[in-house]
């Protein structure tokens, strides 16, 4: 299944505060810095980010790749070593489903053979 409303270009980021780093998405970096810093009293910094056209998909894989060192949700104990790596595997993600989305975009669609998914709704006109 391709998820259709979640393929634009966003940015996944690294944000560290004390001991730990935040894996993210965000339109635009700047206003997330501005937002963690009103939010976070330990002070942040930005540690990591990357432009990609399938950023839910390549955030979801980061956070697989470090969830032994999850401390919460989207915040891990890792170095920027291991967040670098984890980034360069989820790299390959991100691409393959753009690379998918791109096919199911260039699909023929006949007719009556159209069926719906959680991702993308058809009202069928009666």
């Amino acid at each position: 299944m391709i998820d259709t409303l979640h393929h634009e270009i966003r940015f996944v980021y690294g944000i560290k505060s004390l001991d730990l780093i935040k894996v993210g998405v965000a339109m635009n970096i700047e206003k997330r810095m501005e937002k963690m810093r009103l939010e976070n009293p330990h002070g942040c910094e930005l540690v990591f980010y990357r432009r990609t056209f399938a950023p839910f998909v390549f955030e979801k894989r980061m956070h697989e790749l470090l969830a032994d060192k999850a401390v919460g949700r989207e915040w891990f104990r890792v170095s920027l070593a291991d967040l670098r790596q984890a980034a360069n595997k989820a790299k390959g993600a991100s691409m393959k489903a753009h690379r998918a989305l791109e096919r199911w975009k260039r699909t023929p669609i006949e007719i009556g053979t159209l069926e719906t998914h959680p991702t993308y709704d058809v009202e069928q006109n009666q």
